[in-house]
């Protein structure tokens, strides 16, 4: 009866708003229709240059897989041996050929490619030869690596190889017990080169197929771009266990190739392969030598090609951030901050009074399923007041929980986690009505209009990854719509989603975090921005994923450039928050042993240039993941904290102490301008008066990994001069004081290394 009466009134409430339309909202409408008009779905997505390419392949079926966004269907080799590379003049170095018989006359099925037609060899008509001999004289002298017979004998065949010197030497023998069978020999060596095969036998035999390799077998694939290209970046899936050896060749007319990198033919997943310098080519050519065994094939599952920007595009325009480094910072955290209890009851010190200390906005994993069993039920959030939890656990006292956050300065951002997995689609009876009831009554509660303003702005999901895109947009204009009819004042979010691969969507399961295809023209009005995740990592030769600093070129980081170029299109002015960033690391005596880990001083680091990083990018808010490492051994995610975890008493990593000196040293400041971006040196330009316009600060840093940190001398123009330097190296909160730079008549002389600098500029 209460959910029936609720819908009602907020039925009434919807038609009391669409009746009364004032000239402001109809003004909106109209462009939210134009928005709907241009509404650019893929709009952040930089196309590879294999779009729409021509393929052409030595053997086997489904090229266009190369190609079609799917890793996981693609184009495989016909298998070389033991008999389709005996059709191919390209492959076959017998094909074609004269073949004599000790007669002297011509043997046209010994070699025509078809292993069931033969023809007989006699012994010559001279009586002093007895023996029945087949001959092929090669045109010039070839390598000779193996020789497969098919023949019926009566005596053993002696197959020979005439080397350049007139020396024959004896490859091996074809036997009666053989006959029928596809034979293949292997040279013992293929150094001097073969001007002649000879087959002797004391009686006749009849040769069905003789056919010769110079080397083990290859296949390969050749892609016509259509125009020329710089090609700078190459990502392929082309796992082929069958294959020892795999080259990647262009060329600008497909007859002269350039060998442009060795490929582990190994590797399972995908690999990012760059080309450096890049090379101009209009063809691609992947070549793949096989094993010398029967059945072998090769395989090509994907492959995308890319500029020196790769699949992130271009760096935008600089512009100054209208955020300072403090207003950027934000953290990831759960209820009671892993202590197993609510935060009224954690000392000063610890939980959120211990993070008040670098940041105000804290991001909280609420799940929904904590406020109701069921979606279609509407949580009863007033019963909390009277410390009654919506669903009779009492540990879930928001207003206490989140109060305390409140009392210690923390800003609370609430992620409504609803997994397929524990609400799958078919427990949600009418999603969007569901949708919008959980949101009216969340806001109702919990935002400033009516409630009590403990939290400022709700995430639709967190990574509801594995429902469909059309359920997911149900659940999410529902929930937005409900929000902001409760509460105007509270922010929005969609759930964590990218704008750089759309083949992400699987149609197949209807996964998927695909921005074009879960956020659309109706529903992007509603949000505050967008709210992405990155990590830094990027694969290895094996195509295993490892982490890496967040400026390397494939570093996943980079993803946000695709996520502005999508929010410029489709949500100009809207803001950009990464809600989830950050390195798995040892520290706080908890060993990091899995593939993505850093050192504990490199998470540090990277922590404080991929700050840096972003405010140059114009990112709003970074919540760092996580606020400590979780009990366990290490894996994934286990080890992201920037403390130790619970067994260790919540230890302080370096990592922590990284995000108080961004908070002390650099809280006040806001990007302004680049001086450099490039691989010898980022340089960028700060401020602490966003109105004057003024540099105040400069921050340069050497773009490596920190295990390959080397002091650098760099030069550079700048109009102002060094008056103090703090080398930013985590061990402290207020940095290490450094010598100044030289400057003389605007030129600056300074050494660099993978760790920042900080230069206050002198007042002019």
């Amino acid at each position: 009866m209460r959910y029936c009466l609720f819908f009602v009134i907020a039925t009434l409430f919807c038609y009391w708003q669409c009746t009364n339309i004032n000239a402001d909202v109809n003004a909106k409408k109209e462009v939210e229709t134009e928005n709907a008009l241009t509404w650019n779905p893929h709009a952040g997505v930089i196309p590879s240059f294999t779009d729409s390419c021509h393929i052409s392949t030595t053997s086997g079926k489904n090229a266009n897989f190369i190609i079609d966004g799917n890793r996981e269907t693609g184009w495989v080799s016909a298998p070389a041996l033991p008999n389709e590379f005996v059709k191919n003049p390209q492959s076959n170095v017998l094909h074609g050929l004269p073949v004599l018989s000790s007669s002297k006359q011509p043997l046209v099925l010994a070699n025509d490619g078809d292993l069931s037609s033969s023809e007989q060899v006699q012994p010559g008509p001279n009586p002093t030869a007895k023996n029945a001999l087949l001959t092929i004289d090669l045109p010039k002298p070839t390598a000779i690596a193996y020789l497969s017979i098919k023949a019926k004998a009566q005596d053993t065949i002696f197959i020979q190889l005439k080397k350049g010197n007139g020396q024959l030497d004896l490859l091996g023998v074809y036997t009666p017990k053989s006959n029928f069978k596809w034979i293949r020999q292997a040279a013992k060596t293929v150094q001097d080169p073969t001007t002649q095969i000879k087959l002797t036998s004391k009686t006749a035999f009849d040769i069905f197929e003789i056919a010769a390799l110079k080397a083990a077998p290859q296949q390969s694939v050749v892609l016509d771009l259509k125009q020329i290209q710089s090609i700078a970046f190459v990502d392929t899936r082309h796992w082929s266990t069958d294959a020892t050896k795999l080259q990647l060749f262009t060329s600008t007319d497909s007859i002269k190739w350039t060998w442009a990198a060795n490929l582990n033919p190994q590797a399972l997943h995908k690999i990012n392969t760059q080309i450096k310098p890049p090379q101009q080519a209009r063809y691609l050519k992947l070549v793949y030598t096989l094993k010398v065994k029967d059945w072998a094939k090769a395989s090509l599952y994907e492959i995308d090609v890319y500029d020196r920007h790769g699949p992130f595009g271009p760096l935008p325009p600089v512009q100054a951030n209208k955020n300072s480094i403090a207003q950027m910072l934000g953290i990831n955290t759960i209820w009671g901050w892993g202590h197993d209890k609510s935060s009224d009851e954690l000392a000063v010190g610890q939980g959120p009074t211990l993070f008040k200390e670098w940041t105000s906005d804290v991001r909280n994993y609420h799940n929904m399923w904590w406020d109701t069993p069921d979606p279609d039920s509407i949580p009863n959030y007033k019963n909390i007041a009277q410390g009654i939890s919506t669903t009779g656990n009492a540990w879930a006292n928001w207003d206490k929980e989140y109060g305390v956050w409140q009392q210690a300065g923390l800003q609370t951002q609430a992620s409504i986690q609803f997994e397929a997995k524990r609400l799958p689609v078919t427990v949600w009876d009418n999603p969007y009505k569901a949708a919008y009831n959980y949101g009216y009554a969340f806001a109702e509660h919990f935002g400033t209009a009516k409630g009590n303003g403990l939290v400022n702005a709700l995430e639709v999901g967190n990574e509801p990854w594995k429902y469909p895109a059309g359920f997911y947009l149900q659940v999410l204009a529902g929930m937005s719509k409900g929000v902001k009819a409760a509460d105007p004042n509270m922010q929005v979010w969609s759930c964590a989603l990218q704008a750089t691969y759309p083949e992400a969507e699987k149609q197949e399961t209807g996964e998927g975090n695909y921005l074009g295809a879960r956020i659309n023209a109706e529903t992007a009005p509603l949000l505050a921005g967008l709210n992405v995740h990155h990590y830094s990592y990027c694969t290895d030769s094996l195509g295993q994923r490892i982490a890496v600093h967040p400026e390397h070129p494939r570093s996943e980081m980079w993803g946000v450039l695709n996520d502005i170029r999508f929010r410029n299109a489709n949500m100009p002015n809207k803001k950009i928050f990464v809600t989830e960033w950050g390195w798995d690391s040892e520290g706080a005596n908890e060993p990091c042993t899995h593939g993505e880990c850093v050192s504990e001083y490199a998470q540090a680091i990277y922590a404080i240039r991929n700050v840096l990083l972003y405010a140059r990018l114009g990112v709003d808010k970074m919540h760092w993941f996580f606020y400590a490492n979780l009990p366990g051994g290490s894996s994934l995610y286990r080890r992201s904290g920037v403390l130790g975890s619970l067994e260790t008493n919540f230890e302080k990593k370096q990592a922590f102490t990284a995000m108080q000196c961004l908070a002390t040293t650099l809280g006040d400041l806001h990007f302004l301008e680049v001086v450099q971006e490039d691989e010898n040196a980022y340089i960028y330009l700060f401020t602490n008066n966003l109105k004057s316009n003024k540099p105040t600060h400069l921050i340069a840093w050497q773009a490596q990994a920190v295990e390959e940190s080397t002091s650098k001398n760099i030069s550079f123009k700048l109009p102002y001069q060094p008056s103090s330097a703090k080398l930013l190296d985590a061990s402290s909160i207020a940095g290490k004081t450094q010598a100044l730079p030289s400057y003389k008549k605007n030129t600056w002389n300074m050494n660099i290394s993978t760790t920042p600098v900080l230069i206050e500029l002198a007042k002019k």
